[in-house]
């Protein structure tokens, strides 16, 4: 008709074409897109500047070995990983005068913002205990040469491992999904040397029941890096989980005190506190995660030690406790009556 405009002309200039057809259904309550919810085009590589003391990085940056000592090998990823992207590393050297082994986990802080200088000297439980970091220690029984590990974290913040393309197995919990993680590797103990052998993206785990970690026991507490104790997790995983891990904790914690690592189930920043680690004989060695506490560290008298790190640790020139860094004289074996 000539010049004239019509009202959904002039509508289709501003917002694109009309539909003819209007939808009666109620609309469809979306999830928020992650930030991270694809994965990269930037190759997986180990962040070239952030690292531990004793890291030693080939010219590509997918190898890392450290050099000396037992710890102070503290590595990030070059970019930030999306969840359900896997992680996967394969240990290329072990050494097997310590105890102890790989550390995996996140963080939200970037590494190109951290002094390398400020790193300290484990991730567990020196960096977990800043807010921000979140990881474990793997079981020394798969930390072998030639073992291939992938990782990874899922919409709920749940972090996940299989070895040598085994099953998953449900890590830890708690960690914040809402901004962008870096991954955190931390060569420790009887783990020497590690490759990054690339990622890829895991199809969705929602709805499925999963095994949890070697290291969890039906009915028992288990001790995460930051000296936190983790509900077992041997159980369907449902979308309350992390609701009731909370509950868990806070309920457990909120009475006890002095300082410690804030927990990978804490939304608050500061740092919560905790029972000293001589509150049960269940709880797990700091270094190894695999013997039973049973060691009084003199003269602070914290216990956190097996017997066997313990000896190892007060060897090392400026011996320290893991807890309250004072100076260890001595240690003393304890015995459980019966």
């Amino acid at each position: 008709m000539g010049g004239q405009i019509t009202r959904n002309s002039f509508y289709d200039t501003l917002n694109g074409p009309a539909t003819s057809h209007r939808c009666h259904h109620k609309p469809k309550r979306c999830l928020p897109v992650q930030p991270c919810g694809g994965l990269s085009s930037v190759p997986l590589l180990f962040h070239p500047s952030t690292k531990g003391s004793q890291i030693v990085m080939d010219m590509s940056q997918r190898t890392v070995k450290r050099q000396a000592s037992f710890c102070n090998a503290i590595t990030f990823s070059n970019r930030p990983i999306a969840v359900y992207e896997q992680v996967r590393l394969k240990i290329t050297k072990k050494q097997c005068c310590w105890s102890g082994a790989l550390r995996l986990g996140f963080t939200c802080k970037d590494p190109s913002r951290i002094n390398p200088d400020t790193l300290p000297k484990y991730a567990c439980p020196d960096l977990v205990s800043q807010s921000g970091f979140w990881a474990k220690a793997l079981p020394e029984e798969l930390s072998n040469e030639g073992t291939v590990i992938a990782f990874w974290v899922d919409k709920k913040g749940r972090v996940f491992y299989r070895i040598n393309n085994s099953s998953p197995m449900l890590f830890f919990s708690g960690v914040h999904v809402s901004e962008p993680l870096w991954a955190l590797i931390d060569i420790y103990g009887l783990t020497r040397g590690v490759q990054l052998l690339g990622s890829s993206l895991h199809p969705d785990l929602r709805g499925l029941s999963l095994p949890s970690s070697p290291s969890f026991t039906p009915n028992t507490p288990t001790v995460l890096c930051g000296g936190k104790s983790e509900p077992n997790l041997n159980i369907p995983l449902n979308a309350s989980l992390n609701s009731s891990l909370n509950s868990n904790y806070h309920s457990t914690f909120s009475s006890s005190t002095g300082t410690t690592p804030s927990s990978p189930f804490s939304s608050h920043p500061e740092s919560p506190t905790f029972p000293s680690c001589s509150t049960s004989w269940s709880d797990e060695c700091t270094i190894c995660y695999e013997n039973v506490v049973d060691t009084v560290l003199y003269a602070c008298g914290h216990m956190c030690l097996c017997y066997t790190c313990g000896l190892k640790l007060k060897k090392m020139a400026n011996a320290c406790c893991p807890i309250c860094r004072r100076t260890i004289k001595d240690i003393i074996k304890i015995y459980r009556s019966t």
